[in-house]
């Protein structure tokens, strides 16, 4: 786990997941307190809780039809193991959404079905809606006028993206993910938009993609959940462990050393995890430049 001081953004490392929906469920009850019904009395970790009137939105990343082997979107049974925890300590089905849009020209519901998500929402009598279709709001932030899904701004948001690497962005993470919530992507509004809105990650890197992502990688088996009020954090812990460059929007205010570890330390998870090769000819290129 990591986590800085109470009440401020933290993040949360949850650990090591093997890929099993059993896994999923104890890694996710760590994380979260539904109504107060578990809290995590023996860390000092601020607690997410949701109780039964709560309205909730689950985002997770679902960008193009893949089955869940090639780790392109969030592993169903991730969400279903979140559905179902919600569903256990009282949450409504009624008040809950799964919302997504699929990259431009590909139909959501064809690329949800593919990955197995349709099937869990349907299991577990939960809607699943095309954030495409809108409506959307527009809302400004710090000077940034921007248009947002509209039921992100009444509910409570689970953000449960897949960690990949991405050969435009470096990775696509917690907050590449939270971007499909605008009705038009705009690199300068992303960081606003997490500013905005009542947000908890859950980032899926239990498989996780490398090389050639978001699309074209291949799976890495990183068994691990990542999670927190932060999703720039996220992204910096995750480039951290798997020892990737740190993308533009995941620079940090304060040094990574700053944000608190519990449980797993960094150092013992690090490995090395293939990055797009495009980038990592240039970068190798810049190196010798430098020597």
């Amino acid at each position: 786990f990591v986590r800085t001081s109470p009440g401020e953004m933290d993040l949360i490392l949850a650990g090591r997941a093997d890929g099993s929906p059993p896994i999923f469920g104890h890694i996710l009850r760590q994380v979260l307190s539904i109504g107060g019904n578990q809290p995590l009395q023996h860390l000092s970790l601020i607690v997410v809780e949701f109780g039964s009137g709560d309205k909730i939105l689950i985002k997770p990343s679902i960008i193009s039809p893949a089955y869940p082997y090639q780790a392109v979107n969030t592993n169903p049974e991730f969400l279903d193991a979140l559905l179902k925890i919600l569903l256990e300590f009282g949450v409504k089905k009624e008040n809950i959404i799964v919302a997504e849009q699929s990259l431009p020209g590909i139909d959501i519901f064809e690329s949800a079905a593919k990955a197995g998500i349709l099937d869990v929402c349907r299991k577990n009598e939960i809607i699943f809606v095309d954030i495409s279709n809108g409506p959307f709001e527009e809302i400004e932030i710090e000077g940034y006028a921007f248009k947002i899904f509209k039921e992100s701004l009444n509910r409570k948001i689970i953000n449960a993206p897949i960690m990949k690497t991405n050969l435009e962005l470096g990775i696509s993470g917690a907050v590449e993910n939270l971007s499909r919530l605008l009705e038009e992507y705009a690199d300068d509004m992303i960081v606003n938009l997490t500013k905005s809105l009542d947000i908890f990650t859950i980032a899926d890197a239990t498989s996780g993609m490398q090389g050639q992502g978001p699309l074209n990688g291949e799976p890495a088996f990183l068994s691990l959940v990542f999670a927190g009020r932060n999703p720039t954090f996220i992204d910096a812990i995750f480039c951290e462990v798997f020892i990737l460059p740190l993308p533009k929007h995941a620079e940090l205010s304060k040094n990574i050393e700053e944000i608190e570890i519990v449980g797993d330390e960094l150092n013992a998870l690090k490995r090395r995890i293939k990055f797009p090769a495009e980038k990592t000819a240039k970068r190798k290129e810049l190196f010798s430049r430098v020597a």
